[in-house]
């Protein structure tokens, strides 16, 4: 796994913001998918904020709250439960 000015070097490096967005999508899709196949092919969900982004939002903005319940259960509403579950929390 890349160190962050590794990947802050990288992205950087892209000659566009759709070539940002793009590189950055690939990214997290790629590490995503190693996660997973370390854990033994387990459901792998990320629940990510906007805090390192956005400094100035008032954390309410920011942080996960109950209202966040309804997004949850649509992500996990169907998965195989038998494959059990890897939650990354970054917030």
């Amino acid at each position: 796994m890349s160190t962050w000015n590794e990947l802050v070097a990288e992205f950087s490096a892209q000659p566009s913001d759709q070539a940002k967005q793009q590189w950055l999508n690939g990214r997290m899709v790629s590490n995503l998918e190693s996660i997973r196949a370390l854990r033994g092919d387990r459901n792998v969900l990320l629940y990510g904020s906007a805090f390192l982004q956005k400094p100035q939002a008032p954390p309410q903005y920011i942080s996960m709250t109950g209202e966040d319940i309804d997004a949850l259960m649509a992500v996990i509403h169907g998965m195989d439960w038998d494959k059990g579950l890897v939650l990354i929390l970054h917030t």
